[in-house]
């Protein structure tokens, strides 16, 4: 399936999604000091742990997530095209 076959709202929730993924994997580090994370982490992770900090449940997404969320459920009936980038 091509990218234009994709409904536009698939496309729009996909990127809402992915977008909260990020958000709640950045979340314990957000605001933190310059190497907070490395210095955390010294050795690479595994693909299942998520951790929480600095005020953030593991897997907690914050307020950014929240008001694209919002944003997301005003564009039903509003979105009807997507328009390629000249």
């Amino acid at each position: 399936m091509t990218n234009a076959a994709v409904p536009v709202i698939d496309r729009a929730l996909g990127a809402v999604i992915g977008s909260a993924v990020g958000d709640a994997l950045g979340a314990p580090f957000e605001f933190g000091a310059e190497g907070a994370f490395s210095a955390r982490f010294p050795e690479p992770g595994h693909g299942d742990e998520m951790c929480g900090g600095g005020g953030w449940n593991p897997g907690e997404a914050t307020d950014d997530t929240q008001m694209a969320v919002l944003v997301a459920e005003s564009l039903p009936g509003r979105l009807t095209a997507v328009h390629p980038r000249p």
